[in-house]
């Protein structure tokens, strides 16, 4: 099958993590003689990979951790802290 179609199929199934490792892993095996079970298994791993880290940045994204703020940007009125140990400490 031509390289081309094998990664239009992989568009189609959504496998980004395997298309985006397909060339690397192909390259690999041929250059190192890799068993066909090796290169199939190398490319389930990506597309692991992959599925976790979109998974990881979704529940990141969705937890609405506070955003990062330098000194000028936070309140220290509203603040329990002592605002002028802070300035200090800075």
């Amino acid at each position: 099958m031509e390289r081309h179609t094998v990664l239009g199929l992989m568009v189609k199934l959504k496998l980004r993590g395997t298309r985006a490792a397909y060339d690397e892993v192909i390259t690999q095996a041929g250059k190192r003689g890799h068993a066909p079970k090796r290169v199939i298994g190398e490319l389930l791993a990506a597309q692991l990979a992959d599925v976790e880290s979109r998974a990881m940045a979704y529940r990141m994204g969705n937890a609405k951790f506070p955003v990062m703020k330098t000194l000028a940007e936070f309140d220290l009125a509203i603040s329990p802290v002592n605002a002028a140990v802070v300035r200090d400490l800075h």
